[in-house]
């Protein structure tokens, strides 16, 4: 179990290295008229996927549970 939450840290991680860098990319090589336009879009991708943090969590905790 200790492999499995080390693993979800070094996943979160990653992830939100990978968010901050892909919003740094977007806002270097975009033209500055679309550039929030980009970024907004981006981030809109992003959205749907932050909730599986919670998901994971709650899942975790059925199964240390039962």
């Amino acid at each position: 179990m200790n492999v499995a939450i080390g693993g979800m840290a070094i996943t979160g991680v990653g992830a939100g290295l990978a968010e901050v860098i892909g919003t740094a990319g977007i806002s270097e090589l975009a033209p500055v008229e679309s550039r929030g336009k980009y970024v907004g879009i981006a981030y809109m991708l992003i959205l749907p996927f932050a909730a599986s943090s919670g998901y994971g969590k709650n899942i975790l905790i059925m199964l240390l549970t039962f």
